[in-house]
C-alpha cells in the first residue's frame, strides 16, 4: 500500500513538473507590468510598423483574420501571432530591423519565446517580375493582417481592470 501512494505522490509530481512549461510556455509577468510595457515600449513601433507595410502595399489587402484573440488568452494569442511572424522569416530591408526589435520587444514583455525550426528565408527580390511582384504583395497583406492582429489584442488585453 505505501509503495503505491509514494509511486503516485513522487511519480505524477515530477511528471507534472516537467509537463507544465509545454502547457505554460510563457513567463509570469503581470498584466500591470505587459500593460506597461505596451503603452511605454510596443504601442508607437507597432503603429510605425504597421503605417509602414500599409504604405508599401500598392493594393488593397482583403481582411482576412487567420489569428484571432481569444478570450482570456490574450497573452498565448499574442506569442502565437509574434513566432507565426518569425517562422515566416519574411526580408524587408525597408522595415525589417524595425519588426525584429519589435517583435523582440514583445516577446520581452510577455515572457515569451518561440521554437523556430528551420525554414527558409524569403527575401525580397527586386525584379519587375508582375508575379513576384504579386507574392510580395500578399505576403505584405499577410503581415500587415497579423500586426494589426497582434494591436487589437493587445489594446483588448490592456482594456482588463488591473488587480
Amino acid at each position: 500500500m505505501k509503495n503505491v501512494f509514494f509511486r503516485y505522490v513522487f511519480g505524477l509530481y515530477p511528471l507534472g513538473l516537467v509537463l507544465l512549461p509545454i502547457v505554460y510556455p510563457c513567463g509570469n509577468k503581470t498584466t500591470t507590468s505587459i500593460i506597461m510595457d505596451y503603452r511605454n515600449l510596443i504601442g508607437s513601433p507597432i503603429s510605425e510598423v504597421h503605417e509602414i507595410i500599409s504604405r508599401k502595399i500598392n493594393q488593397t489587402c482583403l481582411e482576412n483574420h487567420t489569428h484571432t484573440c481569444e478570450q482570456n488568452k490574450e497573452i498565448g494569442s499574442i506569442n502565437q501571432m509574434v513566432c507565426s511572424i518569425q517562422r515566416r522569416r519574411l526580408h524587408f530591408t525597408e522595415f525589417q530591423p524595425q519588426l525584429t526589435i519589435l517583435l523582440k520587444t514583445i516577446q520581452k514583455s510577455l515572457g515569451c519565446d518561440c521554437e523556430l525550426g528551420h525554414s527558409a528565408v524569403h527575401k525580397r527580390d527586386t525584379t519587375q517580375n508582375p508575379r513576384r511582384r504579386k507574392q510580395i504583395q500578399k505576403r505584405l497583406c499577410k503581415l500587415k493582417n497579423l500586426i494589426a492582429n497582434i494591436q487589437f489584442c493587445f489594446q483588448k488585453f490592456n482594456s482588463k481592470e488591473v488587480t
